[in-house]
């Protein structure tokens, strides 16, 4: 199962990513806490590191209005206006990709199975 997000300025510029179906499908099958276990207002974070072994964390969060949203903390670092975020899960292993022109970069988990992978878009 994967689940994938193209990275808009906005996205980047705010470090607000709308959860989409896919994301928020994703979550719910694949990590301990989901959009549904929290209220308007909460938020959780899964914590993961870069490939450069740099510590990060993943947001999952809920506006007071319920939108369901992420964030990726230092993905700025990483990440430009077009790359595509794709969660996947394989043989027991869940992690982020994020593809862009230049290259690849992986987050791997501390206390969760969250990598996430950076890989920059052509």
């Amino acid at each position: 199962m994967e689940a994938k997000i193209v990275i808009t300025k906005r996205m980047l510029n705010k470090s607000i990513i709308d959860a989409n179906k896919s994301v928020v499908d994703f979550a719910k099958k694949y990590l301990t806490t989901t959009f549904c276990d929290l209220e308007n207002g909460e938020k959780t974070t899964v914590p993961a590191v870069f490939e450069d072994d740099t510590a990060t964390e993943i947001r999952l969060y809920r506006r007071p209005r319920g939108d369901k949203l992420m964030s990726i903390k230092d993905i700025k670092k990483h990440v430009s206006v077009g790359d595509t975020i794709t969660f996947k899960h394989e043989a027991g292993l869940t992690y982020v990709e994020v593809r862009g022109k230049d290259n690849v970069i992986t987050l791997t988990p501390r206390n969760h199975f969250v990598r996430v992978c950076v890989e920059k878009a052509a």
